[in-house]
């Protein structure tokens, strides 16, 4: 379930305002900027030799009749390595590509 008080900031102010100021409990680190990016691209180049667990939100595809390869807008992008990597808030990695973060990946 998402924080209410996030969907309530979306609400007032917008979604790129409510992203902005949004900060998650520890655990999970939120990519919007191009050197963060950066960041995270240097945590996960360090464990390549692991199994990264990578999950993808789309628009503009049929599921039923696309793949997301090459159709469609990529909205966000989730990777989990191991409990033991630190992207800088935590293991869990989320990356944002929609709004004014859009094209990030």
């Amino acid at each position: 379930m998402p924080d209410e008080g996030i969907l309530d900031k979306v609400k007032e102010t917008g979604v790129n305002e409510a992203m902005r100021s949004y900060q998650p409990e520890r655990g999970t680190t939120i990519v919007r900027t191009k050197e963060q990016a950066q960041y995270a691209i240097s945590i996960l180049k360090k464990y390549q030799d692991r199994i990264h667990a990578w999950d993808t939100e789309t628009i503009g595809i049929n599921p039923k009749i696309d793949t997301p390869v090459g159709h469609g807008k990529v909205l966000c992008a989730q990777c989990f390595i191991g409990p033991d990597v630190d992207f800088g808030n935590g293991p869990r990695l989320f990356i944002d590509n929609y709004a004014d973060a859009s094209d990030i990946i």
